[in-house]
């Protein structure tokens, strides 16, 4: 399908694409000018978990798979497939052999460090060559730090000025910001109206090309197919139209006289900039970018959350919404949305858990006599829910968290994309860790841990320690699959080719064409965390079961 897809659809598959000879050959510092930062260094990611997990499966695989497997109980005592390479094959009466899982356990972890050291080294030269670089003393934006919850005494140009003056270089230019919210929703409402009318033309000068192929008059024409609407009721553009209080008129005449207001009524207030309040933050320009990066790293007021400076890499990362906003209105927005957002994370364990019970409905109806009930459906029934009703609940929690985790993060009233970009990461990686792992690893043998604490409560702790390790074949191949269908997904760009293939049904107006083709931007915060968590996992299981090692391996490697 891609080989397909690729040769039909080339402006989504290659617009920007290296040459082969190329490939190979590229150097770091020209994948960031090509690239950018952000996906150089999600490919270090990538390369760094290869380096972790290449060695220790070596490692691992020739020490650990003979331990297991030797001598071990094997199909007699209940252990088959791939259970028999992992340590529940193990012999209980020959538990020195432990001991080399010990042993191996601590290479691990030493190895991890080792490796993540390493890294955090090499990413602070990379910090200090992107500082040096040649483009940033060019880039304006290499030299532009916003300053945010400034007190009133010191929200002066001339007191910023000096304040920010004993930073090399000097200060270049100083910006106080205002709230121009009110002019927002205005340009905001234009853009609206201007989609409206777009779409309202588009589709009357199709219907007028379709008409018209015999010859017909076109004046004509247009003006038997004028499209009507109905206002707003006391024009109050949010409300719907009302009959007996909304006025029949031309769409495209209504829209138009619209826009020729809205024009006039921004190019007013885009004049008269004093008329709007001033807000406690500023835009700060240096004569260099040491200047910029050692004010975005310094404390200048003694109260704490004051003159907090931030480097503006791009303009169109700081999000001018939440500009105006206190320091104590962005805090008190954090606790509560971060409240809120944890109990998210912790809600979504309830359909989570259901669907690990769930796929072990007969098993379970066996063991509590009150399920009784489920041997009497029918075989079809029960193979559905404990089949394609579990992923399909699954799927729509691990659709549906994510987007509401990500807006409660951007109405959190940080100023920067990349900071909230940050949180997202951290948010939905604590969600994938906890639902992912943490919640199937233990509903997905609850029902045999429940039915053993009916003849001895005190065994909970053992029982726990012998039934979560069977759950190392789930995650083996919740790593194949994912290894295959993320970077299949990634390299088909399912999402990209859905709409551009269903786009001209959901609008076909100039601007939809050119918004389809246009390179889409890469949630980094929703994207990191679905690697980090695949590499959680087989940390976690490594010693459990080595095989998993070469598994995400494969899948890093692919990625």
């Amino acid at each position: 399908m891609f080989v397909f897809s690729r040769r039909k659809w080339p402006q989504i598959y290659h617009p920007e694409s290296f040459r082969n000879e190329e490939v190979f050959k590229i150097s770091e510092a020209e994948i960031i000018n090509r690239c950018g930062l952000d996906t150089y260094l999600f490919l270090r990611y990538l390369q760094t978990l290869t380096k972790i997990f290449g060695p220790l499966a070596a490692v691992l695989l020739s020490v650990l798979i003979p331990v297991n497997l030797i001598g071990g109980v094997g199909p007699q005592g209940g252990v088959h497939g791939l259970d028999t390479l992992s340590w529940i094959n193990v012999d209980p009466k020959k538990t020195a052999r432990y001991w080399a899982h010990l042993c191996i356990a601590l290479v691990v972890i030493l190895w991890v460090c080792h490796i993540i050291g390493y890294e955090i080294r090499s990413y602070t030269k990379v910090r200090h060559r992107r500082l040096r670089s040649v483009e940033r003393f060019r880039n304006a934006c290499g030299t532009t730090v916003l300053v945010s919850d400034i007190p009133l005494e010191c929200l002066k140009e001339s007191h910023l000025r000096t304040l920010y003056g004993v930073f090399p270089g000097g200060v270049k230019a100083v910006s106080i910001n205002r709230d121009f919210r009110p002019l927002m929703r205005k340009v905001q409402e234009r853009e609206r109206a201007i989609r409206t009318l777009e779409s309202v033309e588009t589709k009357l000068m199709v219907k007028i090309q379709n008409e018209n192929r015999g010859g017909q008059d076109i004046q004509r024409s247009i003006e038997s197919n004028r499209l009507e609407s109905y206002t707003s009721p006391f024009n109050i553009q949010w409300l719907p139209p009302v009959p007996g209080l909304s006025r029949k008129v031309d769409t495209i005449g209504a829209c138009r006289a619209r826009l020729q207001g809205l024009d006039a009524e921004n190019r007013r207030g885009q004049q008269s900039q004093s008329e709007f309040k001033e807000v406690p933050s500023a835009i700060v320009r240096f004569e260099r970018p040491l200047g910029a990066f050692l004010a975005s790293q310094s404390t200048l007021h003694t109260e704490p959350h004051k003159m907090t400076a931030t480097l503006v890499e791009d303009p169109s990362q700081i999000i001018w919404e939440n500009i105006s906003l206190t320091w104590w209105e962005r805090y008190v927005r954090r606790w509560i949305l971060t409240g809120i957002s944890i109990a998210i994370i912790c809600g979504c364990t309830v359909p989570v858990a259901f669907t690990g019970l769930l796929s072990q409905l007969s098993y379970t109806a066996t063991e509590f006599p009150w399920l009784s009930w489920v041997a009497s459906l029918p075989p079809w029934f029960l193979s559905a829910l404990q089949g394609a009703l579990t992923p399909a609940i699954l799927a729509a929690t691990m659709i549906t968290a994510p987007l509401i985790l990500q807006k409660l993060v951007l109405a959190q009233g940080r100023t920067s994309r990349a900071n909230a970009e940050l949180a997202l990461q951290d948010y939905y990686f604590w969600f994938l860790f906890l639902q992912v792992f943490l919640v199937i690893s233990v509903s997905s043998s609850v029902a045999t841990v429940l039915s053993s604490l009916k003849y001895n409560v005190r065994s909970f702790a053992g029982l726990l320690a012998l039934n979560l390790p069977k759950a190392a074949n789930y995650f083996l191949s919740y790593v194949v699959l994912q290894s295959f269908s993320v970077s299949a997904g990634t390299l088909l760009q399912v999402g990209r080719l859905a709409h551009f293939i269903a786009g001209p049904l959901l609008g076909n107006t100039a601007r939809d064409v050119w918004e389809r083709l246009k390179k889409p931007q890469v949630q980094w915060g929703m994207f990191f965390p679905v690697y980090t968590n695949l590499a959680v996992i087989t940390i976690i299981y490594s010693v459990v079961i080595p095989l998993v090692l070469v598994v995400s391996v494969v899948a890093f490697v692919s990625f």
